[in-house]
């Protein structure tokens, strides 16, 4: 099959002559060896790729989303699979000050802030073979007033830290079903919004795996919204609950929290797997527990892992929206 046929699919999106040079750029950049430049890209194809053609393609605004969800459906969607939704932000480095959206951002690769492009991809895995199809990219440009209420949010986290512990005089409770998204989780809510209802006729999806900087209760909620269930990490030292069993005092409300976990001494009721490997013993517990952020209980899986010579040990919190979701399957879609 040549690759122009590959991207015959791509006919009832755009018109025959975008489908070829699609096919023709395509071709080049899977081939080109070096930097890739629009110029490279040009010396590489076949007649029908020059210069001004590549400057046009580029300029066109094309279904991006539309583009790679028809692809994937035609030829790499098996219907005996199990597929989820992972979401993550990569960042590439970038010098210069005229690039559109180049800011300081974090990059997990460096382990640093770095100056660049960020850019926020939601993929489709293919959970048996751990494979991962982007289908949605967007470019991460934050706002003037992002980056400010960003400087804002951790000043507090100091003063929080530093000074007077309690709550804020005058502080009302708040719903904590109600969805408030901030910025960031606005702009990924837009993306699963139109990437669900695009993969929706051919593949059911449940689940929404994100990294821990989403292991909040407002980016279970937007999963939820888009009939998702969240997977995510929680802090090691997230402040989880056992739910209260005792008796009613007879006054004021009904206590809702018990005991704190302690990951330490976790209880042996909640051990739910033993995995011995070489030096290491790695346990799964696994329950129904109670954080004060999340209005409902939480599928939480606590992995510890312990090494047998040296009895160090080191721990794991994930969750997921999902009670009926198992301890393996949890931290396996993770």
């Amino acid at each position: 099959m040549d690759i122009l046929s590959l991207f015959a699919c791509c006919s009832p999106l755009l018109p025959t002559m975008a489908v070829r040079r699609l096919a023709i750029i395509a071709q080049a950049v899977l081939t080109m060896p070096g930097r890739m430049t629009m110029l490279s890209i040009s010396r590489w194809t076949e007649k029908g790729g020059s210069y001004r053609t590549i400057q046009r393609f580029f300029a066109t605004a094309l279904p991006w989303t539309e583009l790679l969800v028809k692809f994937f459906e035609t030829h790499l969607f098996d219907s005996e699979r199990e597929y989820i939704l992972a979401g993550d932000e990569t960042v590439i480095g970038k010098s210069g000050a005229e690039t559109f959206g180049i800011d300081r951002l974090f990059s997990g690769l460096k382990g640093k802030v770095i100056k660049g492009l960020g850019f926020f991809v939601v993929s489709l895995v293919d959970v048996a073979e751990r494979k991962g199809y982007p289908l949605a990219v967007n470019q991460i440009v934050r706002t003037e007033v992002e980056k400010q209420s960003a400087k804002t949010r951790k000043k507090k986290s100091r003063k929080a830290t530093s000074g007077r512990k309690g709550r804020r005089i005058g502080s009302r409770n708040q719903a904590k079903n109600e969805l408030k998204l901030s910025p960031e989780l606005l702009r990924i809510n837009g993306m699963l919004a139109v990437l669900v209802q695009l993969i929706k006729p051919f593949v059911k999806v449940r689940y929404l795996a994100m990294d821990g900087h989403f292991g909040h209760h407002q980016a279970g909620l937007m999963g939820r919204a888009n009939d998702l269930h969240l997977i995510s990490k929680m802090r090691r030292d997230a402040a989880i609950y056992e739910k209260y069993v005792g008796e009613y005092g007879g006054r004021g409300a009904k206590k809702k929290y018990g005991e704190r976990l302690k990951y330490d001494l976790l209880p042996l009721k909640y051990l739910r797997k033993s995995e011995p490997e070489k030096e290491t013993m790695t346990n799964y517990y696994q329950a129904m527990f109670l954080h004060k952020e999340f209005a409902n209980q939480i599928n939480v899986v606590i992995i510890v892992k312990l090494n047998l010579k040296t009895k160090k040990t080191g721990h794991a919190i994930l969750f997921s929206s999902d009670a009926e979701l198992g301890s393996r399957k949890v931290g396996g879609l993770l």
